[in-house]
């Protein structure tokens, strides 16, 4: 089963604003790497937000997880985005009172279906992955405490407790350095191997590319589409 399926999309903010989407045919496969650029203002972060549900797809075919998004509400695609994405954010978007483990932990409490979906108890699972991405000792720390690395590392972890089937991840790389950008990409792809997770990453930094199955390029925008 894809991961991603997209036929013929569109999508504009309002419905006489200009064109930001026009994607005739993209897929992403299970357990597939897939790094996406594109020059500045060509739409990478709005084509994770339509891929996720955070904004509707209103014209063509997209198939997240095997779900229809354009014929679900808003509060569907919630739960569903709850259910089986994880979503790494290039500010992180973490909790800055929450500890490291209380940030971690956020999208188990907010949706009851990737809770269920953990292979051993909540806190095991925690520690497992934390530990994976060289965060164990920092779990009681506030996570305001933590440098950028180790926020960053937080802020996967979060994203992948649960096991979901698909990981966007909007240039979470951009403030490191580039050994540190390739040490925690490796360490992101053994964890969604783990579970054939399916990534979609966006960066500016082509020198990553190497490190994915294959990419793909937005075109900029009143150009053509792929």
């Amino acid at each position: 089963m894809s991961a991603v399926s997209i036929r013929d999309l569109k999508f504009r903010y309002h419905d006489d604003g200009p064109l930001i989407l026009d994607i005739s045919s993209f897929d992403v496969q299970t357990g597939e790497k897939v790094f996406l650029l594109g020059p500045s203002g060509s739409g990478k972060s709005t084509f994770l937000e339509v891929v996720s549900g955070v904004l509707p797809a209103k014209a063509g075919k997209l198939e997240v997880c095997g779900h229809d998004l354009t014929k679900k509400s808003a509060h569907e695609r919630d739960v569903l985005r709850g259910s089986h994405i994880g979503y790494i954010f290039q500010s992180f978007n973490l909790v800055p009172y929450l500890s490291v483990q209380e940030n971690i932990e956020l999208p188990l409490l907010l949706n009851q279906e990737r809770a269920r979906r953990l292979k051993k108890d909540r806190v095991t699972e925690m520690k497992r992955l934390a530990d994976h991405l060289e965060i164990g000792p920092y779990l009681t720390r506030p996570v305001s405490q933590l440098s950028v690395g180790q926020q960053q590392r937080v802020a996967a972890c979060r994203a992948l407790l649960g096991s979901p089937e698909l990981i966007l991840a909007d240039e979470p790389t951009s403030a490191l350095d580039q050994e540190v950008r390739e040490k925690f990409i490796r360490l992101l792809f053994e964890c969604c191997d783990e579970t054939k997770a399916a990534v979609l990453f966006v960066s500016h930094d082509r020198t990553l590319i190497p490190l994915f199955d294959r990419e793909f390029a937005l075109p900029k925008r009143g150009g053509e589409g792929w």
